[in-house]
């Protein structure tokens, strides 16, 4: 009875929570009361296997690191989430790099480390047709310290929580948004892209951004090939519900 209580507490509490900063700092808490140090939470489609969008309140020193060396490629977290629906458990600094080369997953691994993440707990649940919300648990301690049933059963409650609550990110909040793919299209391309989606010809683009016309239809190519576009118009469409443009 008490962890039904606990569950019908948290569900109250979520579903009172007025926009997504307030249920943002609810998740927060809720990790913090498991005995995590930050909190993760992304929206990724299961097709392209991209990461939507993602909140943390990992450090911005380490969320900098993360976007500019784009390890996000190389997330094992999230290659994990697009697979199972089981509570997963990854212990950082465990890989060593056998020569002189350092793939990306291993430096990933070992820059969580030294910046004192030293482990996971995550599970992802579905969203949409073909979306799902990942939920992520950063502690200062290796994972097998939670290697209890009850810890499983309370992670799991908690994200089922708040992958039904959270929703999705209110552009005019406090809280920090990154958007990986924003990282796949130059400035360029999203400046094409935008005037495109603003009911302009190449000609015009053309002219306002001072190039020729066969330079803005390249940046229309590599822009719809980034985007998996089949056409320009599926490519601005795409842009504009991933935030990577505005009409």
């Amino acid at each position: 009875m008490t962890e039904l209580n606990a569950l019908i507490d948290l569900i109250d509490d979520f579903a009172n929570g007025a926009d997504f900063d307030a249920r943002w700092r609810l998740a927060n808490e809720a990790v913090q009361r498991l005995g995590g140090m930050a909190v993760n939470i992304g929206e990724f489609d299961t097709t392209t296997q991209e990461i939507k969008w993602l909140t943390s309140t990992m450090s911005t020193e380490w969320m900098d690191r993360y976007m500019e060396r784009a390890y996000f490629d190389a997330d094992e977290i999230l290659d994990h989430c697009v697979k199972s629906n089981e509570v997963i458990r990854i212990e950082t600094g465990l890989k060593m790099p056998e020569n002189r080369f350092c793939p990306v997953e291993v430096a990933l691994d070992h820059d969580l480390h030294d910046f004192g993440y030293r482990g996971f707990m995550a599970q992802a649940l579905t969203t949409g047709v073909q979306d799902r919300l990942a939920v992520s648990m950063v502690m200062n301690h290796a994972p097998r310290a939670l290697e209890l049933p009850e810890a499983d059963a309370h992670f799991k409650r908690m994200a089922a929580v708040i992958a039904a609550f959270i929703g999705r990110p209110d552009t005019s909040g406090d809280v920090e948004v990154y958007y990986p793919k924003q990282r796949r299209l130059t400035p360029r391309e999203r400046d094409v892209l935008s005037l495109l989606a603003n009911g302009h010809q190449y000609a015009r683009i053309a002219e306002r951004l001072g190039l020729a016309e066969i330079t803005v239809r390249t940046h229309v190519q590599t822009a719809r090939a980034k985007l998996r576009a089949s056409t320009r118009e599926q490519a601005v469409a795409i842009a504009v519900r991933d935030r990577l443009i505005s009409i």
